[in-house]
């Protein structure tokens, strides 16, 4: 079929978001596109994720796609319809870590509400619902202990997770395994870090405020000796809850009742 419609001109064959096609689909993309070098046709397959979709992760050229610059995404964030200003710019480029669409999404989260960044100062930005599926997809089937672990990583604030390690009971290797293999996180000489940086937002904010507190309390709990970071957790989990018994109190000043 390919080879017939190429007679006429050259075609372009493209396929979005092929890490969501079934394997059957993605067999028959590959086996067309293994047969294409004598005809005036180019496969093009885009998908998310550090390797290709089964199928088409042999004998096909691949580009992966780096952030981009500081430079570029400030560029970007700047063309927007509205720009955000000052530390929420800051905000946004910290958390987008050079994703284009999460620059544009979060851009909108500003604009839509100014006063986001000075209300989530320490926790991260909460995301689009466009943002959040593309997301939540990624680690929506992940067993419960699996989840609860991802969820103190995500509370935690900085990649030393030593402290969200006493908190959970049990395993936590084992535990965050399925995650890993996932790809939603990646470990280095200072800790773990999501990959990309927005699954941490999108954990924290997908989860219920309830176990959003718990998990700062928990938290709190075991950060002996560190009674800064204890007061902080303990005071973001009191806000969790303030949040939702007194909403209004996100749009008052400094020094409020919410203060």
């Amino acid at each position: 079929m390919l080879s017939d419609l190429s007679e006429r001109s050259p075609a372009l064959v493209v396929a979005d978001d092929a890490h969501w096609l079934d394997r059957s689909s993605l067999d028959a993309l590959a086996f067309a596109g293994s047969r294409l070098d004598a005809e005036p046709v180019v496969l093009l397959a885009g998908a998310r994720g550090q390797a290709p979709p089964p199928g088409l992760d042999r004998g096909f050229p691949d580009l992966h796609l780096e952030p981009l610059s500081a430079a570029d995404a400030g560029r970007l964030l700047d063309a927007q319809p509205r720009p955000p200003r000052g530390r929420a710019r800051a905000q946004v480029l910290a958390q987008a870590a050079g994703n284009p669409m999460a620059l544009i999404e979060l851009a909108t989260v500003i604009a839509e509400d100014p006063a986001a960044g000075r209300r989530w100062a320490a926790e991260p930005l909460p995301l689009t619902d466009r943002l959040t599926a593309v997301l939540t997809a990624r680690f929506a089937g992940l067993p419960e202990p699996a989840r609860a672990a991802l969820l103190l990583a995500a509370v935690a604030d900085g990649p030393d997770l030593r402290a969200a390690a006493a908190a959970v009971s049990g395993p936590d290797a084992r535990a965050l395994a399925p995650a890993e293999q996932l790809g939603l996180f990646t470990v280095d000489r200072t800790g773990l870090r999501f990959s990309p940086p927005l699954f941490r937002s999108a954990i924290y904010h997908t989860a219920p405020f309830a176990r959003r507190a718990a998990a700062h309390r928990q938290l709190a709990g075991a950060l002996h000796g560190q009674p800064d970071r204890r007061a902080w957790h303990l005071a973001a989990a009191a806000r969790e809850i303030g949040d939702r018994l007194f909403p209004f109190t996100g749009a008052c000043r400094d020094g409020d009742l919410r203060q």
